[in-house]
């Protein structure tokens, strides 16, 4: 028993003591002492590199930190003599690597088989007593090089590593703007880290790694942790570039955007050419975040499969409406939509547009370019002749009849329902045979532009009016596309836009940017032709969002049959459209003379003085975020 005890307490001992239970590290190379493209060799461990591409990288694709060293294709390889100053027994060889390429073999030991957890791989070794060195070849017999780093031959149990991170070695941000750019330190095993920077009039930071700016400038922020028993030493380091403010009203930004004609523009653009004027290389110079703005002349082709993985959509812009031709273009390269959204559809943008792009540019290919991650930050939509001028509610296309379809089977609550009554649809209760793939209600919010969709698509006979989300969602709106007349009477056709609810003074739809001197033209009917029931015209909202009766365009039009009736527009305005009880519209027309009374780009004046609507047709103030009609306009409002 005692024989027992004594043993138990010599095996306690050893489990403290002795080298095997702890690391003992008995050669480790990270290369940190290495410059670029040298080649290690000689030195305390007897280093060798073979192969004319076995170098220095100062890059970390194998996980460590740069520099690594690059093992050449096809026979290169990095060979150490690692004196055991008496050490024998099991050990264990690590290192990092990007991919499975290297074959080790040993002189003065026996390696056991190799495991792989990411780019770390580990091998047992087996070193005879009385062995004075091993030698250890990682040799790259394959077609492709192979990044190596963070090698180690130890004894024991290793240590973890500390797990600290920034996730990136720099970023660039601009005083005053969006810091989403600047990480906070990963430390997920929560050590005591010491945080610093080396210059606290650009960045400071807390031992948490939060780091906060507060100039324009470069700092260096590092984070230590010393190491203990358990994990080990580590520091990593993250460069912070601020750049100065910027002027908001300097050019080639927010409120004065270049053109692409722009000398300074030119000069710009010329400044980024790299030797080769040709070249397309991802590494040619970028500039900062700029402003361009211009009238897209050019489209590039994309699917629906393209958009719904992608959102981007690639086209050119001129410095002319028009210009299709033009001598110098500026392509904007998978450019998202307003506010960088993705693009859902590709008839969001059209020739003609008016739009200003951010974003970085780059010189390739011959020319510059908007590179992938630039965005529209507005747009002024450029209204063809149809959308424009008239509205022809009789005719609804077979796509536009089968989006409104595939609403109503997918859901009778969202979308467009064929079911007329809300009670009805959250009884879940079918359409009536009348109602049935005929007519639609409208339960949905619309798009950003204001505009309508239906399973996703934007209703082509609905494009350019500006639809009010507090008509729209509550079944007031619907599509008549086949609807039989009832027992109310006989209908002038079967096919029409039916505006109900009305009596509560609800903007149903605004036509934006009217000219002075249009005419607007309706064609009307009454839902019951018993008592007459129609639209009338305003220029404005009250601060409830409600039509302004000071700004009512001529008189109330209230027919019982189906009539046409003509207001004219006195100033240039947008034009908003209320019903006072149910009625049919069958078609809008707004002239002027032969000419469409939709404003031009180049033509809009003032409109309401300023004053600010949003999609919904309501007065909003300044503070409003989101896109927004200033003056006959459309913009988006940061």
């Amino acid at each position: 028993m005692k024989k027992i005890l004594r043993f138990s307490f010599v095996a306690l001992l050893a489990m403290v003591f002795a080298p095997s239970f702890a690391e003992d590290i008995i050669w480790q190379e990270d290369f940190s002492s290495y410059a670029k493209d040298a080649v290690p060799s000689g030195g305390d461990y007897s280093y060798a590199c073979v192969g004319s591409g076995t170098k220095i990288y100062n890059d970390k694709l194998a996980g460590g930190i740069a520099p690594e060293l690059l093992i050449g294709k096809s026979g290169g390889s990095f060979s150490v003599t690692i004196p055991l100053n008496g050490k024998s027994g099991d050990m264990i060889l690590s290192y990092k690597a990007n991919y499975d390429r290297i074959t080790v073999t040993a002189t003065g030991a026996t390696l056991g088989d190799k495991t792989a957890s990411g780019t770390s791989y580990s091998i047992p070794v087996t070193v005879a007593a009385g062995t004075e060195s091993v030698t250890l070849k990682f040799e790259n017999t394959q077609g492709s090089n192979v990044r190596f780093d963070d090698a180690k031959l130890y004894q024991g149990t290793a240590k973890k590593p500390a797990g600290l991170s920034w996730g990136k070695a720099s970023t660039t941000v601009t005083f005053g703007e969006d810091y989403s750019n600047i990480p906070t330190l990963q430390n997920p095993n929560e050590l005591a880290v010491e945080c610093t920077s080396d210059n606290a009039e650009v960045c400071t930071v807390t031992n948490a790694g939060v780091i906060t700016v507060v100039g324009a400038g470069d700092a260096n922020i590092s984070a230590a942790f010393e190491g203990n028993d358990e994990y080990e030493a580590q520091t990593v380091s993250i460069k912070i570039t601020v750049k100065p403010a910027i002027d908001p009203d300097a050019k080639g930004q927010k409120n004065n955007p270049y053109l692409i004609t722009d000398e300074d523009f030119l000069t710009l653009a010329g400044s980024l050419k790299p030797e080769d004027e040709t070249s397309t290389a991802s590494s040619n110079p970028k500039s900062d975040k700029i402003y361009v703005k211009g009238y897209i002349v050019d489209i590039d082709d994309v699917t629906p499969e393209d958009l719904s993985q992608y959102g981007n959509m690639t086209f050119k812009i001129a410095a002319v409406k028009g210009d299709y031709d033009a001598e110098i273009k500026l392509k904007a390269y998978r450019c998202k939509y307003l506010e960088n959204a993705k693009f859902t559809s590709a008839d969001q943008i059209a020739k003609d547009d008016e739009v200003v792009i951010t974003g970085q540019i780059q010189w390739y290919g011959g020319s510059p370019q908007f590179v992938s991650g630039c965005n529209i930050y507005s747009i002024v939509k450029a209204e063809s002749e149809t959308q424009g001028q008239s509205w022809d509610f009789t005719q609804w296309s077979a796509e536009t009849v089968a989006n409104l379809k595939a609403d109503a089977a997918a859901s009778k609550l969202a979308g467009w329902s064929d079911v007329e009554k809300q009670t009805d649809a959250e009884a879940d209760a079918d359409p009536t045979e009348t109602s049935k793939d005929n007519c639609f209600w409208c339960v949905a919010e619309p798009n950003e532009d204001g505009s309508l969709s239906a399973n996703g698509q934007v209703i082509a006979e609905l494009k350019g009016l500006i639809w009010n989300s507090n008509y729209t969602v509550k079944r007031s709106l619907a599509i008549a596309v086949n609807y039989p007349s009832t027992s109310l009477g006989d209908y002038a056709g079967g096919a029409y836009l039916w505006l109900g609810g009305g009596k509560k003074k609800v903007p149903c739809f605004t036509i934006p940017s009217v000219k002075a001197g249009s005419t607007v033209t309706m064609e009307v009917e009454s839902h019951k032709p018993a008592e007459g029931r129609g639209v009338e015209l305003y220029t404005g909202v009250d601060g409830d969002g409600l039509v302004d009766a000071a700004t009512k365009i001529g008189d109330t039009f209230n027919p019982t049959t189906k009539e046409t009736h003509t207001w004219t527009v006195e100033n240039d305005c947008d034009v908003i459209v209320y019903n006072t009880n149910g009625c049919h519209i069958y078609s809008v027309k707004v002239a002027l003379g032969d000419e469409t009374g939709i404003s031009s780009v180049a033509e809009i004046k003032k409109v309401q003085n300023g004053t600010i609507y949003n999609m919904a047709g309501q007065v909003v103030d300044k503070g409003y975020k989101g896109l927004v009609i200033v003056n006959g306009k459309k913009y988006v409002n940061k």
